[in-house]
């Protein structure tokens, strides 16, 4: 597998309204001690991407490409 620098491909514009419906969707939480564990792995890949694209998010607004 091959790793890629992420300015090779950069993402398509990411909103605001975006980012604040997905944090709402899938928000930080602790999961629940009766929760299964795959459902908690899935869960925490879900909010893992949440946090990639509010990182996203932020380092093209500090590129001054937010629109």
């Amino acid at each position: 597998m091959t790793i890629r620098n992420q300015d090779e491909n950069p993402l398509p514009h990411i909103s605001r309204e975006l980012i604040a419906a997905l944090d709402n969707r899938f928000p930080e939480r602790c999961p629940d001690v009766n929760t299964e564990e795959r459902v908690i792995w899935f869960y925490s890949g879900q909010r893992a991407m949440v946090r990639f694209l509010i990182d996203q998010f932020a380092r093209q607004n500090e590129l001054g490409t937010e629109k």
